[in-house]
């Protein structure tokens, strides 16, 4: 039988139509917590990804806790999967969600020493002090920071942390940090878990750069002085070993060296200094004469075709181990969003860089009507995209360079999981004297009917 196949999971009805629109295609991935498949949007033939928990009033569940992050640091889309619906069937909750690519784990394995360059383990070192900096400036710490629950894009290089079943508020109402708390239990995957885990200690931000630390040594030397123990305890033994008698960063390169000092020095309640961190890796890439730009190890070779990621936790040679907790209450029911609404009429779908403040970049695209996402927590919002009759106009707003749209682009979040034709790209500059008359007219007609839409579009914010 096929395991991506849903009907593997007699639990889960593969003909299930969430919110009347999102079918069940195969399963993806599977952890603690329960399944994960791909799906489709009959509507738009967009691909998604659903994560399914089984509802069970005796357990905690999982993805309650993972729905309040998502929904927390929605904004934040360049390193966060994006969160489209949630809801509640007969006999699961559910959580539909931007489909990633292959993690980590699944990447090194494909490497023929399983094991990553220095160029590539530097360069996801700097991508991951970007997703933990976006988690702790927020509020939370991961605690399961694996290679495992670190996913590459589908179509681009950008980096995703996922898998936040397990993470934590650490701080208060007015953003300070929690003292710690006692015997709490053991938090986290035991090959990566910090030697905090091992003695039942409060996590804090820290303790997610010493999973950093041991991960990266991990993907670069492809194994760690504990590899190969099975038993936890013994495991945090050789942990508290290898980092007092230097074993553990013995002949690596001095990025991981201060990395190790600096973490040693940060107590319970102080933040990671992420920016020094980055550059260390930074460094040591000029150092080593590594261009930041250069292709992964994995688009260097010939691979088989890897199957899409979700964000979950996978199974493989290296990092197989699922994460476990002990002692924590979270929230039983997930909420429900209110049912997908129907698209009617037109609107503008508006994009803009993460940075660009409150202007906007508006895309219009020739083609059928597509549906766009984005969500917050009143549920899930569809936009009918506008539609003319040019190829492909992108028009600049307040200043704003156009750009290509896409989820994969480094815009944040764009309007479209389509990347526009360069080729096709006019480009609106009231400097520019080049321009032929003919086209400058069309396109400043277009402006300006796009300004008048712009005005009369609802539910619009600053992306």
């Amino acid at each position: 039988m096929d395991a991506g196949d849903p009907s593997v999971h007699p639990e889960v009805d593969k003909n299930l139509l969430l919110k009347k629109r999102f079918r069940l295609v195969r399963q993806v991935g599977a952890g603690a917590f329960g399944s994960v498949f791909e799906s489709v949007d009959v509507l738009t033939g967009r691909k998604f990804a659903v994560k399914m928990e089984a509802r069970d009033p005796n357990k905690t569940s999982v993805l309650s806790v993972e729905l309040g992050v998502l929904r927390k640091l929605k904004n934040h889309s360049r390193c966060i999967p994006s969160y489209v619906c949630c809801g509640t069937t007969q006999h699961h909750h559910y959580i539909v969600m931007k489909l990633l690519g292959p993690d980590l784990s699944a990447l090194r394995r494909k490497m023929p020493a399983k094991k990553f360059s220095l160029a590539t383990t530097l360069r996801l070192g700097v991508a991951m002090v970007d997703c933990l900096e976006v988690l702790h400036t927020n509020g939370y710490i991961h605690r399961d920071v694996k290679p495992s629950n670190f996913v590459m894009a589908r179509h681009s290089s950008r980096l995703y942390i996922i898998d936040f079943g397990i993470a934590r508020k650490y701080t208060d109402a007015m953003g300070f940090a929690l003292p710690p708390r006692q015997d709490v239990g053991f938090r986290g995957t035991a090959r990566y878990a910090p030697v905090a885990a091992h003695q039942r200690l409060d996590l804090a931000c820290r303790d997610d750069y010493w999973s950093l630390l041991f991960l990266l040594i991990d993907l670069y030397t492809g194994k760690l002085p504990w590899s190969g123990i099975k038993d936890r305890g013994e495991i945090g033994e050789a942990k508290t070993y290898a980092i007092d008698s230097g074993a553990l960063i013995e002949g690596l390169p001095n990025c991981f060296k201060q990395l190790l000092s600096h973490i040693q020095s940060v107590k319970f309640i102080e933040p990671v200094d992420h920016d020094y961190v980055r550059q260390l890796f930074l460094d040591q890439m000029q150092a080593n004469g590594i261009v930041q730009g250069a292709s992964y190890d994995w688009e260097e070779v010939t691979q088989p075709t890897v199957r899409p990621h979700s964000g979950t936790v996978t199974r493989g040679v290296v990092d197989h181990e699922e994460h476990v907790e002990e002692n924590e209450e979270v929230p039983q029911e997930p909420p429900q969003d209110p049912p997908v609404p129907e698209s009617h009429g037109t609107v503008l779908s508006l994009s803009a860089s993460a940075r660009s403040g409150p202007s906007f970049l508006a895309s219009t695209r020739s083609g059928v009507s597509n549906i766009n996402f984005d969500t917050d927590q009143s549920g899930l919002r569809a936009e009918s995209v506008s539609r003319f009759s040019m190829a492909s106009t992108n028009v600049a707003l307040d200043g704003i360079s156009p750009q290509s749209p896409g989820s994969d682009n480094g815009s944040g979040r764009g309007s479209s999981a389509n990347h526009t034709p360069m080729g096709s790209k006019a480009n609106v500059n009231k400097d520019n004297n080049q321009t032929p008359g003919l086209l400058k007219s069309v396109l400043l007609a277009t402006r300006g009917a796009l300004l008048s839409c712009f005005a009369d579009c609802q539910n619009l914010a600053p992306i």
